[in-house]
């Protein structure tokens, strides 16, 4: 599999009618545009400082990347490489499924063995909450499927859709986190990204940064900053768009469908099959098969157009399944 074929799924089917693909909130909430005060003073320490501060972090432990895949990429590389030296041998790791595609795809790349749940590894990879479920996992960093790991990496991307804290707060020398503003910020066109890491790994971790690690555009520092700043404002506006159309997806299923993050994995059967005939109709959706299990689609809940939308799906599935 391609390392990103949900991304060129997504964009090589629009545009559509009803778009139930969107995971972020761009177009639904105001892009934050830095002042031209704020452009002049970018300052790269002012944005690690206010991400620390939104994650109750010390800011040593934050270092900026261009988005969470790289964030992740870098975490993985760097683990997969102390523990090949330490260990004189080919690491594992395991991701659960269904998961976002490109977390799978970097434990190939950075030179993991993958491991079957029930097993212990070396690191543990997964988003949280989860990218396609929605949901969280009350045991996330004490083993799930019956994983144990001497390291967990977890793609907060969808956090602040919650009120959860993040995971690398309680700074534990297993945990590493990894985050972005392009989901309930809205904010795709901003570069911005981070990796906190555990305060015993973290300037050791520094010189592998230093290494791969490219600075930030001087505007997504500014617009990062400026965003950052009216986190309350922008997070109260997304979170309010997701609520209300959680409650949509519930009524019209007649069922509690309780959520965390803004996607939501319908299963029902055939994914595959069920996402070309919704495409026949202009409705766009995201296979399963594209986060390794082919039995559903995922369905996002971010748009303001999502009652409409989710009616035209509800049509397209109620022929399959019946079919």
């Amino acid at each position: 599999m391609r390392a990103f074929e949900l991304a060129e799924w997504i964009d090589g089917h629009r545009p559509v009618r009803h778009d139930l693909a969107q995971s972020g909130m761009a177009g639904e909430i105001p892009v934050v545009r830095p002042s031209r005060r704020e452009l002049a003073s970018a300052d790269p320490d002012e944005l690690t400082r206010l991400i620390a501060s939104r994650l109750r972090v010390d800011r040593r432990r934050v270092f900026l990347t261009h988005g969470a895949t790289e964030a992740t990429s870098w975490v993985a590389v760097y683990l997969a490489g102390r523990y090949r030296r330490r260990q004189g041998r080919t690491p594992t790791a395991w991701n659960p499924i269904p998961d976002y595609p490109p977390l799978r795809s970097i434990v190939e790349y950075a030179g993991f063995r993958r491991a079957r749940a029930g097993s212990s590894v070396d690191v543990a990879i997964r988003s949280h909450p989860s990218n396609p479920l929605g949901t969280v996992t009350a045991d996330v960093l004490s083993g799930t499927d019956g994983v144990q790991a001497r390291s967990i990496v977890i793609d907060e991307t969808f956090r602040e859709f919650t009120s959860l804290r993040s995971v690398a707060e309680p700074d534990d020398d297993r945990v590493w986190a990894t985050g972005t503003l392009t989901k309930a910020y809205g904010a795709d066109e901003l570069r911005v990204g981070w990796a906190v890491a555990p305060s015993s790994e973290a300037e050791r971790f520094r010189r592998c940064h230093a290494i791969l690690g490219d600075d930030l555009p001087r505007y997504s520092v500014a617009a990062g900053s400026a965003t950052l700043r009216r986190a309350p404002e922008l997070l109260r506006t997304s979170r309010a768009i997701f609520e209300r159309n959680r409650r949509t997806l519930e009524r019209s299923f007649g069922r509690s469908i309780p959520l965390a993050a803004p996607v939501w994995f319908d299963r029902v059967g055939d994914g595959n099959r069920l996402a070309r005939a919704a495409l026949r109709a202009s409705v766009l959706v995201c296979p399963g098969a594209l986060f390794f299990d082919p039995t559903g689609v995922r369905l996002c809940l971010t748009r303001r157009t999502f009652p409409t939308d989710l009616t035209a799906y509800r049509r397209v599935r109620a022929h399959v399944v019946a079919a």
